[in-house]
């Protein structure tokens, strides 16, 4: 049984999005000719595919599986119309979906967008939030055709990476804190209380305590970074950020920041890739411009940091 191309599209929108109105207006389609297509795909498949929830619709389990194939065929399709029309970065109005954590939109997404606004005017770039433990799915199902994060461990042969720039990690505090003097030791941030990020510290900093056996105490959890410069400039509280956030916020009164304490090696930055966009033009540019713009990037301690030449604890 063959099954039109068109009803592919339809489905990917409808899994990327999880909500049918949405999915119509991303493909500039009625509710009720999308509601259409996925009865037809219903037919095809022998599934419901996605099932009604309060907030939209989610996935079967057979829908997660049709999902990472959709995606291939619909880029391969994409790849062989761009083979005939060619790409042309000044006039191309090509979309491309980059997952990115919080903390690197604040940090890369105005020098992505100076960047592409300059050689690329009519490219949209689609941020989409990523989580450590997600973005590679997110990558085989096609919600996102590059991301950008910390490659925690070795990634499938069907994922290519490329090393943008490194990070570390410095502690926060609001200046005149009662309980620091002119620098930050280990037993400082032993004694202090802290504001723990409940995800980005679960794979970033929580291993680091523990490789040395000891524990902080933590007073506030939160869920997301970019509002904890804020928290800590207003109360005698202390967090473990990456220095990159703190770039960003250098011109933020009201805070110090210190080097982190502990020996630990820079974390590199990386730029993943799903195999199957080989080829494609548009993202192999992409790919290579990202590259550029990230390779000027020089994160000063010197200008932020209270102390950058301090001893750290091995």
């Amino acid at each position: 049984m063959n099954i039109d191309l068109n009803l592919l599209a339809v489905f990917q929108a409808i899994y990327r999005e999880r909500k049918l109105t949405q999915a119509a207006t991303v493909l500039g389609l009625t509710q009720s000719a999308v509601s259409q297509a996925l009865g037809r795909l219903r037919v095809h498949f022998g599934d419901e595919l996605f099932f009604r929830i309060p907030s939209g619709v989610e996935p079967t389990a057979r829908a997660h599986r049709v999902a990472v194939h959709t995606a291939a065929a619909l880029n391969a399709v994409e790849q062989a119309l761009q083979v005939v029309k060619g790409f042309e970065p000044k006039v191309s109005e090509e979309c491309i979906s980059i997952g990115m954590s919080d903390i690197d939109v604040v940090f890369l997404g105005p020098k992505l967008v100076n960047h592409f606004q300059s050689h690329a005017p009519n490219i949209q770039l689609k941020m989409v939030p990523i989580e450590p433990e997600n973005y590679v799915e997110q990558l085989d199902r096609g919600e996102i055709h590059i991301a950008i994060n910390v490659v925690e461990k070795a990634l499938p042969k069907r994922f290519s990476t490329a090393t943008l720039f490194s990070d570390e990690f410095v502690v926060i505090s609001r200046e005149h804190h009662p309980r620091i003097k002119n620098t930050l030791t280990l037993k400082d941030l032993l004694r202090l209380s802290h504001v723990k990020i409940e995800k980005y510290d679960k794979e970033t900093i929580e291993p680091i305590f523990a490789q040395k056996g000891v524990t902080r105490k933590v007073a506030f959890i939160v869920n997301h970074i970019l509002g904890v410069p804020f928290v800590v400039k207003q109360t005698d509280l202390i967090a473990t950020v990456p220095l990159s956030l703190m770039e960003y916020y250098k011109d933020l009164k009201g805070l110090k920041v210190y080097n982190f304490p502990v020996k630990t090696s820079s974390v590199p930055v990386s730029l993943i890739w799903h195999q199957r966009i080989q080829g494609n033009e548009a993202y192999e540019w992409m790919i290579k411009e990202i590259k550029t713009v990230c390779g000027k990037i020089t994160i000063s301690q010197k200008q932020i940091l209270v102390d950058p030449r301090k001893p750290i604890v091995a």
